[in-house]
């Protein structure tokens, strides 16, 4: 759906709120307890997650792409991809050290549930900062969309090589005439 909608809208609001909706997520899932239904946290949190990553990765794509010179575009293109699957081990790997670190007696057999809980808390708490910090980095440095509208200078040279296109078309008609 977003991929037929995405040429309408402006990229950069979108990858704002994805961010935060990525934030929403890790908050959600920082507050489920044993005793907290499937239904009542987590599931809404998989989905605003969902929309959340839709929001973010494929705008950011299509603006790095877009805005590469045509000949860099596939090399540009590859970096992309090479980040992500980059970024997202690095990511886990720091909230995984985080996760460990605030629980009390590190990850072991007699570590009770609670216990557990504490450093996963901390883990979503340090992925709403990670995503904090993608949305000031992507307010920073994304370009806001170029109007779609034409400028009347480029209106004028579009015109001036559709004038020339037709005059040299009247031309060689003339001449084979």
């Amino acid at each position: 759906t977003l991929g037929r909608v995405l040429s309408r809208l402006r990229l950069k609001p979108l990858v704002l709120i994805g961010f935060l909706l990525r934030c929403a997520t890790g908050l959600m899932f920082a507050f489920v307890s044993e005793r907290c239904s499937y239904w009542r946290l987590p599931f809404p949190a998989l989905i605003i997650h969902i929309i959340g990553v839709g929001l973010t990765l494929l705008p950011i794509q299509v603006t790095v792409v877009r805005d590469a010179d045509n000949r860099d575009q596939g090399l540009v293109g590859a970096i992309y991809n090479t980040s992500l699957q980059l970024g997202a081990p690095f990511g886990i790997a720091i909230l995984n050290v985080v996760a460990i670190s605030t629980t009390t007696n590190g990850y072991s057999i007699q570590s009770d549930s609670v216990d557990l809980m504490r450093g996963y808390r901390n883990a979503f708490f340090g992925i709403i900062a990670l995503g904090l910090v993608g949305f000031v980095i992507a307010l920073i440095f994304l370009p806001w969309d170029r109007s779609s509208r034409p400028s009347k200078e480029s209106i004028q040279e579009c015109e001036a090589v559709v004038d020339m296109e037709v005059d040299a078309a009247i031309a060689t008609n003339t001449v084979k005439d």
